[in-house]
């Protein structure tokens, strides 16, 4: 696993513990198809 998306999985599942609800507004997708990442995402954690 890439050390990026491993990182991004270890904040997640920290937030997922503090908050009560995560909302995902806007997600743009990378320029690059292949990684499948993203360029930004916006989102309001309750």
């Amino acid at each position: 696993m890439h050390l990026a998306k491993l990182e991004m999985e270890v904040l997640l599942e920290a937030l997922v513990e503090q908050v009560e609800t995560i909302k995902v507004f806007d997600a743009t997708t990378g320029a690059n198809q292949g990684l499948f990442g993203f360029e930004s995402v916006s989102m309001a954690l309750n």
